[in-house]
């Protein structure tokens, strides 16, 4: 799962970037692969234990094929 929040939006009512939990969101620039304005990200995994913790943003266990 992945949470976003549109960085322009944030931006202008918080002087630092999105938490949850204690965990700080990362920021995916303009001209993005997804097309979309600037916006702030924070991946969960939900139904997939992570070794490398819950709010990595990849798993070692997981394999694109």
């Amino acid at each position: 799962m992945e949470y976003i929040v549109d960085q322009r939006t944030w931006d202008a009512l918080h002087p630092q970037p999105p938490q949850l939990s204690g965990h700080p969101f990362h920021l995916t620039r303009d001209g993005n692969r997804y097309g979309l304005p600037a916006f702030y990200q924070l991946h969960v995994w939900l139904w997939k234990r992570n070794p490398n913790g819950l709010f990595n943003d990849w798993n070692p266990t997981v394999r694109c094929l």
